[in-house]
């Protein structure tokens, strides 16, 4: 049976993680709840983050009003600040959601000004000067883009780079197998929590990109789609 250091290296290698931010994730997915310094520890121990490292980001957190501590004794327990819950409410919905965003897809603009410049059409995903992804359920009544249809399925790789971040697809084609991989170990809770932590933390940045949603919807069988389904 593998062991899960090796795997819990690929995962931290996978993109530099900011700390600070891997820790908002944490605090958000407890739904309001605290955690304990002990505990916070105990889960960021096995992912190698040094307590100084941590003790550093809680400080910065803190000074920047996304946490609050609590102290009980010699131990801090810690939870989002009322700003912290309202900037992670912002995004939770597209985080845990089950279903898909913008349901009814995504279609392609061809505008007369820049796409950029183009305001009326939100949200919008620049793939060119004069071309434009928008939803679907965007209104249109006030634009005179026109509206082609994509008919060519699955989308060449050259059009799906127009829209995707560099390295966007291979970090979730690499994600679906870490994930995989993860399914055949024995963790204790601990460790369990690490990894629930860093596959949270991955998918979370792709779920705040419009342009991923644009992807699930036009490529389902995609790994982009595989990951928000796991």
């Amino acid at each position: 049976m593998e062991s899960h250091e090796p795997l819990i290296q690929d995962l931290v290698e996978l993109e530099p993680i900011k700390l600070w931010s891997l820790i908002v994730t944490l605090l958000g997915d407890l739904s309001g709840d605290e955690i304990t310094g002990k505990q916070l520890r105990a889960i960021l121990q096995p992912i190698r983050i040094k307590p100084e490292a941590t003790r550093v980001a809680i400080h910065r957190l803190k000074q920047d009003d996304w946490i609050v501590a609590e102290k009980a004794g010699r131990e801090a327990s810690y939870k989002l600040s009322s700003k912290g819950t309202s900037e992670t409410s912002r995004v939770y919905e597209d985080v845990y959601r089950q279903d898909v965003k913008y349901p009814d897809g995504w279609r392609l603009m061809i505008t007369a000004k820049a796409c950029q410049d183009m305001s009326e059409l939100s949200p919008r995903i620049c793939v060119g000067r004069n071309l434009c992804l928008v939803p679907r359920e965007v209104d249109l009544s006030g634009s005179d883009a026109l509206d082609v249809e994509i008919v060519k399925y699955p989308l060449p790789e050259w059009f799906q780079m127009r829209f995707l971040e560099d390295g966007v697809l291979e970090t979730a084609q690499k994600l679906m197998v870490f994930a995989g991989r993860v399914e055949g170990l024995e963790l204790n809770h601990d460790t369990q929590s690490s990894f629930r932590l860093l596959l949270l933390h991955r998918w979370r940045k792709m779920a705040l990109r419009p342009a991923c949603w644009a992807h699930i919807s036009m490529m389902p069988d995609g790994p982009i789609a595989q990951c928000h389904r796991l």
